[in-house]
C-alpha cells in the first residue's frame, strides 16, 4: 500500500509543475485563457491589473447582446464587489476557489500554481470519502492524467467535490449534511439542483426528508444570500441561457455533419467558445429547441429512479447510479459540453464499480484530450479528422450515459463493501 501512494505522489508530482516537462508545457498553452479571466476577476476585488479587452477578445461576437455581459466593463482592479460592480458568470459557489489563490500570491503564474494545487485537493479529498473502494482513487488518477492539466485549470473540481461528498453524507446517513453538500453543488454550478428529488427519494421519513431539504436551503442561502439584490447577479443565469450551441457539443453534432458533408456551416467564436452556425440562419430552430432536451433526459432519469423507489430499491447505490445518469444525461444534452465539464464525471463514474464504465470513462478522457487541446486548431477550421475524433468522443460519452440508464434501470451491482438491503435501510432511518 506504502508504495501505491508513493507512485500516486510521484504521479502528483509530474502533473502539476508545467515547467517540467515540455509535454506538459505545451498542453497548458490551450488552457490558460481561463485563467488569466479568473486572476483578472480577482484583480478587480484585491487589486491589481485589469484588461477589459482580453474579456472582448475571448468573448468573440457580442454583437446586439446585454452590455452587462461578464467582464465587459472598463473597471480598474481594486476595491470592486462582485455581482454588484461587475458581472460574473460564476454562482457565489465559485467565490472561495477563485479568489482563494489570489490572496496568497499576486502573480498570474503563481496564481496558477496555487489554483492547480486547489483543484487538486478537490478531486483527492472527493476520493478519499469513497476509501472504502480503493479502485476509485486509481481510476480516478488515471482519468485525471488522461484527460489532463485541464482538470486542475478549471473550477469544474469543486462541482465533483460537492457531488460525491452529497452521495457520501446520504450513504452515511447524514441528510442535512447530504442536502448541504448538494445545495453547495448547485451554488457552484446550478444544475446539480435538478437531483435534490433524487436525495429526497432516498430517504424514507419526511424527518429525514425534511432535513436535507433544510440543508439544501442553507447552502444556496448562505451563498446566494449575501448577493441577493445586486444588480448584476442575474447575469449568472442569462448569461448560459443566451448562449448558443457549442461546437464540441452533442446538438452541434447535425450540424457538424451537414459541414463535413460540404453544407454553409461555419464556425464562429461567441462567448468564448466556438459554436457552428448555418450561414442561412436556418439553424434557429434547433437552437429553440435545445433548452428542451435537458429537461426530457432529466425525467427520463427520474423516472427510472421513481421505479427503482417504487419496488423498494433505492438504495445507496441506486443513488449512486441515478446521480451519474443524470449527471450523464446533462452533459449529453445541454447545448454547451466545454470539456472541463466531464471533471465532474471523477470519480462519480468509478463508484458504481461497472467495469464497462470505467474503462469507457478512461477512453472518453483520453479522446476529450485528443480534441482539446490537440486537434482543437484543426476542430475549428472544420478538418474532417477532427471531426470525426469529436465525434468518436461524443458517441462515446452518448453510451456511458446509455450505461448509466441500463444500471439504473436495473438491479444495483453487489460491491464487497455493500450493506445488505436491510442494514443499510437501519443506516438511513436511524
Amino acid at each position: 500500500m506504502k508504495r501505491r501512494w508513493l507512485g500516486l505522489l510521484i504521479f502528483l508530482v509530474w502533473l502539476l509543475p508545467e515547467g517540467w516537462n515540455p509535454v506538459i508545457g505545451y498542453v497548458w498553452k490551450g488552457h490558460r485563457d481561463d485563467l488569466q479571466r479568473y486572476w483578472m476577476y480577482a484583480n478587480q476585488v484585491l487589486g491589481g491589473p485589469v484588461d477589459p479587452a482580453r474579456f472582448r477578445e475571448w468573448n468573440g461576437d457580442l454583437t446586439g447582446l446585454p452590455a452587462d455581459l461578464p467582464g465587459l466593463q472598463s473597471t480598474q482592479g481594486g476595491g470592486k464587489w462582485l455581482y454588484r460592480d461587475f458581472a460574473l458568470e460564476y454562482p457565489p459557489g465559485n467565490l472561495l476557489p477563485l479568489l482563494g489563490p489570489r490572496l496568497l500570491v499576486s502573480s498570474l503564474d503563481g496564481y496558477r500554481q496555487v489554483f492547480g494545487w486547489q483543484m487538486l485537493g478537490c478531486l483527492a479529498l472527493g476520493c478519499w470519502l469513497w476509501r472504502g473502494r480503493p479502485s476509485v482513487a486509481w481510476l480516478s488518477a488515471a482519468a485525471l492524467m488522461a484527460l489532463g492539466p485541464l482538470a486542475l485549470s478549471r473550477l469544474a473540481a469543486t462541482v465533483s467535490l460537492a457531488l460525491v461528498a452529497a452521495l457520501a453524507a446520504a450513504h452515511r446517513g447524514r441528510p442535512a449534511l447530504s442536502g448541504f453538500c448538494l445545495g453547495w453543488a448547485a451554488a457552484t454550478k446550478l444544475t446539480p439542483l435538478l437531483m435534490l428529488p433524487l436525495f429526497l427519494g432516498y430517504f424514507p421519513r419526511s424527518g429525514k426528508r425534511m432535513r436535507c431539504l433544510l440543508g439544501c436551503g442553507a447552502a444556496l442561502l448562505l451563498t446566494f444570500g449575501p448577493w441577493l439584490g445586486a444588480p448584476h447577479l442575474a447575469m449568472v443565469f442569462r448569461y448560459h441561457a443566451l448562449r448558443p450551441i457549442e461546437v464540441e457539443s452533442l446538438l452541434a453534432t447535425p450540424l457538424l455533419v451537414y459541414k463535413l458533408a460540404g453544407g454553409p456551416v461555419d464556425i464562429v467564436q461567441a462567448f468564448g467558445s466556438r459554436c457552428p452556425r448555418l450561414l442561412s440562419g436556418g439553424d434557429a430552430l434547433w437552437q429553440q429547441l435545445s433548452p428542451a432536451w435537458p429537461w426530457l433526459a432529466l425525467a427520463l432519469g427520474l423516472g427510472l429512479a421513481w421505479r427503482r423507489w417504487r419496488r423498494g430499491d433505492f438504495d445507496s447505490e441506486a443513488l449512486i447510479q441515478a446521480v451519474a445518469a443524470t449527471q450523464l444525461g446533462l452533459l449529453v444534452t445541454l447545448k454547451v459540453l466545454s470539456p472541463q465539464y466531464l471533471v465532474t464525471l471523477i470519480p462519480l463514474l468509478f463508484l458504481p464499480g461497472d467495469r464497462w464504465t470505467s474503462r469507457a470513462t478512461l477512453a472518453l478522457m483520453v479522446l476529450t484530450q485528443g480534441v482539446f487541446p490537440w486537434h482543437w486548431n484543426a476542430l475549428v477550421q472544420g478538418k474532417p479528422l477532427a471531426m470525426l475524433l469529436l465525434f468518436a468522443r461524443n458517441a462515446l460519452l452518448l453510451g456511458l450515459w446509455l450505461r448509466a440508464l441500463q444500471l439504473l434501470a436495473g438491479a444495483a451491482p453487489q460491491h464487497h463493501d455493500t450493506l445488505p438491503p436491510e442494514v443499510a435501510a437501519i443506516e438511513r432511518t436511524g
